[in-house]
């Protein structure tokens, strides 16, 4: 607001590029003040309503970004922690980890998919294996018991499984 007793309006004008509320003249009584006042404090709060706005808006996608990170995140952490406790569990499946994630199979599947850019099932098959190659190097099991310690169905399962995973494993599987 500007209070002057110029009556020019190049004055005004450069008030206005100045984002003046008003440009007052002199002579003023003091109701007359005292509105433009009151008018030009409206529109300041006015303006800081909308920038706090603005910057709320610009803050809400980040927390949700960050939100669904975590979230994120904790979905990865319970799939692959209970595919790992039940790894030797033949039964293993979409089903039943979509069951203790309560949540439906077909989503789980497509969720997993979209995080690990690979099926359930085939994580599944690759986890087993890996833990199937540790248990070739640290212990002297034969097939059957390491079938069995890894969830795999049959040992002549497992045994296809591994050598299509694992060309240069083949050589070392006890027969």
């Amino acid at each position: 607001m500007i209070l002057s007793g110029h009556q020019r309006f190049d004055y005004a004008q450069k008030a206005l590029k100045l984002h003046c509320a008003s440009y007052v003249l002199k002579p003023i009584d003091k109701t007359q003040l005292c509105d433009e006042i009151r008018h030009a404090l409206e529109l300041k709060q006015n303006q800081s309503h909308q920038e706090s706005a603005a910057s709320i808006s610009s803050i809400a996608p980040a927390k949700a970004a960050q939100d669904q990170l975590a979230e994120d995140e904790d979905f990865i952490f319970r799939v692959r922690t209970y595919i790992y406790s039940n790894l030797s569990d033949p039964d293993l499946n979409r089903s039943s980890i979509a069951e203790y994630l309560h949540m439906s199979p077909d989503y789980l599947s497509y969720v997993f998919h979209q995080k690990f850019n690979q099926t359930l099932s085939a994580y599944i098959t690759s986890m087993r294996i890996d833990k199937a190659k540790e248990l070739l190097e640290r212990t002297n099991w034969g097939m059957d018991i390491i079938a069995e310690k890894t969830g795999f169905s049959s040992s002549s399962y497992f045994h296809k499984q591994f050598k299509k995973n694992n060309r240069y494993y083949s050589a070392a599987i006890p027969v």
